[in-house]
Order: structure tokens, then C-alpha cells, then sequence
């Protein structure tokens, strides 16, 4: 059965910047219910992922996105519509915006953050205190900005009811966080200055080079695929003529042919039919001739003895059959005169060589039409993929001029980290992965691999020997032996990988030894009573 389908508006923070038409509505189902918001309730698919589809057709970039395979399930045509949120309910009473210094408390329909900054070490301290105060679901560095507009380091997702009050929310973590917070100037949520190492500005003009370079060239060959496929339209143009041509060539030619072959069988026929004629005229004339001699026989008989009325009859009956046998005699010579007039005229229009050269221009013919449309067929084939291939450019770049409109709406430029963090949307991959990636001196496999696993691309078939499940690390798949570039480790790079019911988490190590990698693995891949997810 078919499922609804709706144009829906595609917001950013607020911004609406762009519009998805004709998009098959998804269900989405909870784990479980939440104050204000459904345990199932409709999706659409954007950019890969299903994001929840509110009342009024629109979805919100900066809501949390499902994967397609956890939505497996549509709305059916004639079922009504499911909406994430109730007519009534307003998405914009939750999280004033506050200026906390270093800390902030959002709260939405999933619950209640505290979003802080703070380097590695001092956050583990926060987290531990929050954990051992108010209880934590879970913790983990923060990749988008919190509903304030500013972004922070850190996340903490409380263990506390969803129908709390975030001002209750917000005093009672201000009474944890009291003995780390000092005084210190309210900074503008617009603008936060992170001072960055020389080699993260080097690598931040890498990263914008290439994406100028790669836009430099997705414009050539949008241009080059645009020329190829007029050029191929003008010669299909072309052809399609020529092939009429060609076709109306053959069926004159073909109707020569047939005005040669009637042609044929016609002298055919009457020659025959004369032959026929002439044969029983020659046997008249023979007959005649028979008689003439019968009779000048007998009248030489009789001659001597005859009278003169006898012999002025004999000699009229002489003359009138020799007149007979004349004029019978010139007819068959004009006749005669006539059949071989037609017979030269039957010999030059039916010779063999005059039937070869038709049969060769009809076997001429036919194979250059069947050429031409099979080269028909080919050209159409290779624009149609073509125009395919242009509309998926045509696609891609309409969806990078919406990214680079809505980051220019924010106002803020893309880091060489979020830059990597987009390319690879659907792997969540730690801001700490992504700076380990960056010290590598050729980080070129590395994130092949990442690409593919964000792709949902087979690993074990590009690296069947490297590929392997990770020990005692149920779920967890190790890809070793991946070539980093630093001199006399060449080959200690390490990605490791599970997947939850969310999606791909993937973590990259350089590893030093068996002993530094254990020590990595138990600190990195779980900790007891402390996991950790993305936001």
C-alpha cells in the first residue's frame, strides 16, 4: 500500500533553508514516553537521516536524526499523521536563554544537559561530581551548540524526571557546580575565541583549500558533463535525421525494386504469351504453304490439258494463296522485330548484374539502418546516464549551497574538525578521534575506512586480513595494520568500531604496543558504570 507523502520546510535553528517535496512520512518509535511528545510519531528522511516531522510540515536540523534502518516502518495513505508534538505544545518555552559563564542547563523533550567547557581531565571531575550528586544517563564532548546559539566542550545528560521545571534543574546543578565555578565576565553566546596551535590553523587552511578546490572542481565538471550532453544532444539530433533520411532513401529504393520486379514479370509474360502466338501463326503459315504446294501440284498436273478459264483460275488461286503466305510471313517478320526489341529491353533491365546491384543497395541499406539504430540506442543510453549523473551533481551542490547557507546564517566558519564531522555524518567519531586522525602524516587510509563505515560500505572486502572482531569487546570490530605515515610505526594506526542501536560508533588509536593498547581499549571503550553517547 502506498504511504503519505508531503512537501515539508527544512529549518536550521529557526531558519528555514530549504524544501524537501513529495517525502514518504516514516514512524519513528521511541523507547519510552516523554512528557509532551508521542512514544511513535512521524519522520522524513533528509540528507540521509529521518529527522521528526512537527505539526505545520517542517523538521529542525538541530533535532536529533535517526538512521533509516531504526525506521523501517510508514504512515499508510488514509492514516492520519502522527506529529511529534501536539497542536497545543510550544517547542519555544523550553530553555530560555541564560548566561551561566562557563555552564549552561538546557532542557527539551529529551530531558535536562548541562553543557560546560572545560579541558579533558577537569571534565572528567565535573562529570564525576554530577554523577555522584544528581546521577548521570551518560557524558561525552558536545558537537553542536546548545539552544542558546554557543557551543561548549562538554555535555552531561542528568538522571533526573523529564517534568522537572528548568529553573528547579538549573539551581540545584548550580549548587553542585558552585565549588569548581569562579567569577568570571558573561562571554557573548555570538562570538567564542579557541585559541588553536599553529598546526590547527594549518590544517584549518588545508581543509578550506581543498573545500574550494573541490567546489572548484564540481563546477568544471558540472560544466564539462553540461557540454557533453548538449554536444550529444546535437549529435542524436543528427543522427535521428540522418536515420530518417536513410530510412526514406531505403523505402524508395526499396520501391524502385519492386517497379523493376513487376516490370520483369511483365515482359516475362508477354513474352511468352507472344512466343505462343507466333508459334501458331508459324504452324497457319506452315499449313499454308502445304496447301500452296498441294495446289501448284495439282494445277502442274492438269496444266497441259487445260483450258484457258482453267488455267486464269489456277493461276488467281496461285496468287491469292502467295499472297496469303506474303502478308502471313510479314507479320511474323514485324512481330519477330518486335520480340527482339523486347527481349533486348527484358535483357537490360532483368541482367543478373542489374538484380545484384538492387539486392546489394537493399543489404546496404538495411545494415546502415540497423547501424544507425543501434549507435541510436548506445547515445541514448550514455545521456540518459549522463543527465543521471547531472542531476546528482545538480543535487549535491544544491545541498552544500543549503550547508554553507545555514553555517553563513549562524555565522560561524566550519573547523577543519566539523568539517571532517560533516563529511562523515552517520559515524559518530569523538572530537579526540578527529585530532588523533590530524597528527597522522598521511591520514589518507585511515579515512577511507571511516568514509566507508560511514557509508555503510563492506570493510571486510577491501581488508580481509586486517578486519577483525576485538577480543573480550563484544560488538566490537578492529581494522589494524592501516598506514599512518610516522616514520617507523607506519602501520600502527587503528580504527575500532560497534554498532548500537542508533548507529556506527567508531574510535581511531595510534598504537604504540600490546600493553599501550590494552590500557587504551579499557579506557576508551567503556567504563564501568559510566558509558557513553551522542547527543
Amino acid at each position: 500500500m502506498s504511504s503519505v507523502k508531503v512537501d515539508v520546510r527544512v529549518l536550521n535553528n529557526g531558519l528555514e533553508v530549504d524544501t524537501a517535496r513529495a517525502r514518504p512520512v516514516r514512524l519513528i518509535r521511541t523507547d519510552s514516553a516523554i512528557e509532551g511528545i508521542r512514544e511513535m510519531f512521524g519522520g522524513v528522511v533528509y540528507a540521509g537521516l529521518v529527522y521528526p516531522l512537527w505539526y505545520g510540515d517542517y523538521i529542525e536540523l538541530s533535532d536529533q536524526a535517526f538512521t533509516k534502518e531504526s525506521t523501517p516502518e510508514f504512515i499508510e495513505l488514509g492514516d492520519e499523521i502522527p506529529y511529534a508534538m501536539d497542536v497545543s505544545d510550544d517547542r519555544d518555552s523550553v530553555g530560555v536563554q541564560l548566561s551561566e559563564g562557563d555552564w549552561y542547563v538546557e532542557s527539551n523533550r529529551w530531558g535536562h544537559y548541562v553543557v560546560f567547557d572545560a579541558e579533558e581531565p577537569d571534565a572528567e571531575v565535573i562529570a564525576g561530581k554530577l554523577d555522584d550528586e544528581l546521577g548521570l544517563v551518560s557524558w561525552d564532548a558536545s558537537h553542536r551548540a546548545a539552544d542558546n546559539s554557543r557551543r561548549y566542550n562538554w555535555f552531561a545528560r542528568l538522571n533526573l524526571a523529564p517534568n522537572l521545571d528548568k529553573a528547579t534543574v538549573t539551581e540545584r546543578v548550580r549548587e553542585v557546580l558552585d565549588t569548581f565555578t569562579t567569577e568570571s565576565e558573561s562571554r557573548s553566546p555570538e562570538l567564542k575565541l579557541i585559541p588553536e596551535s599553529p598546526r590547527s590553523v594549518e590544517e584549518l587552511l588545508r581543509a578550506e583549500a581543498e573545500a574550494r578546490s573541490f567546489g572548484e572542481t564540481l563546477a568544471r565538471d558540472l560544466a564539462a558533463q553540461s557540454s557533453e550532453i548538449e554536444y550529444l544532444q546535437v549529435t542524436v539530433s543528427n543522427l535521428t535525421t540522418a536515420n530518417a533520411d536513410l530510412q526514406r532513401e531505403l523505402t524508395r529504393s526499396g520501391n524502385r525494386a519492386r517497379t523493376h520486379q513487376a516490370q520483369i514479370e511483365k515482359l516475362a509474360a508477354d513474352a511468352t504469351a507472344v512466343t505462343d502466338s507466333h508459334q501458331a501463326e508459324r504452324l497457319l503459315l506452315t499449313k499454308h504453304i502445304a496447301e500452296l504446294q498441294s495446289s501448284l501440284t495439282e494445277i502442274t498436273e492438269r496444266l497441259p490439258s487445260a483450258s484457258a478459264a482453267d488455267k486464269a483460275s489456277a493461276v488467281l488461286t496461285l496468287e491469292v494463296q502467295a499472297e496469303r503466305v506474303r502478308a502471313t510471313q510479314s507479320q511474323l517478320n514485324c512481330e519477330r522485330a518486335e520480340d527482339e526489341r523486347d527481349a533486348a529491353m527484358q535483357q537490360w533491365l532483368a541482367t543478373d548484374e542489374e538484380r545484384a546491384a538492387i539486392q546489394r543497395q537493399l543489404t546496404e541499406a538495411t545494415a546502415q539502418l540497423e547501424s544507425r539504430a543501434e549507435a541510436d540506442v548506445r547515445l541514448s543510453n550514455k545521456v540518459d546516464a549522463l543527465q543521471a549523473q547531472l542531476l546528482e551533481v545538480s543535487d549535491l551542490d544544491k545541498q552544500l549551497a543549503v550547508r554553507k547557507e545555514a553555517r553563513r546564517g549562524q555565522g560561524k566558519r566550519l573547523s577543519v574538525q566539523e568539517f571532517i564531522t560533516d563529511v562523515l555524518k552517520g559515524l559518530e567519531v569523538a572530537e579526540r578521534d578527529i585530532e588523533t586522525l590530524l597528527t597522522y602524516p598521511n591520514p589518507a587510509k585511515t579515512f577511507r575506512f571511516l568514509t566507508m563505515l560511514a557509508n555503510q560500505e563492506d570493510v571486510h572486502s577491501v581488508a580481509p586480513r586486517d578486519h577483525r572482531g576485538l577480543g573480550n569487546y563484544t560488538g566490537w570490530w578492529e581494522i589494524q595494520n592501516i598506514n599512518t605515515g610516522h616514520g617507523g610505526s607506519a602501520d600502527m594506526g587503528r580504527i575500532y568500531y560497534t554498532r548500537d542501536g542508533r548507529g556506527l560508533r567508531a574510535v581511531v588509536h595510534l598504537k604504540k604496543n600490546d600493553e599501550e593498547q590494552a590500557q587504551f581499549l579499557r579506557v576508551n571503550l567503556g567504563r564501568p558504570g559510566r558509558s557513553r553517547a551522542r547527543r
